[in-house]
């Protein structure tokens, strides 16, 4: 499911726990939690909530110009 793959890698991404340790939790190989991760993880990127390199999702306070806005307000999230 979709929202698993997000889920995590979100935690892969806040808490650094190893994919074999999610997978079992998840009842599954260690490998679709890994390709989950490297799909899910640009996507993530792309809006700008995961940079690569960075061990948390949270921007740097004065990144707000980075931030998503919502349709038409022109005032970021």
């Amino acid at each position: 499911m979709f929202t698993d793959r997000i889920i995590v890698t979100l935690v892969v991404l806040r808490l650094q726990l190893p994919h074999s340790a999610l997978a079992v939790l998840y009842g599954v190989d260690r490998s679709t939690i890994t390709r989950a991760v490297h799909e899910i993880r640009p996507l993530l990127a792309a809006l700008g909530f995961a940079v690569p390199g960075r061990l948390d999702l949270r921007r740097p306070s004065g990144d707000r110009a980075a931030a998503p806005c919502p349709q038409g307000t022109g005032e970021p999230v």
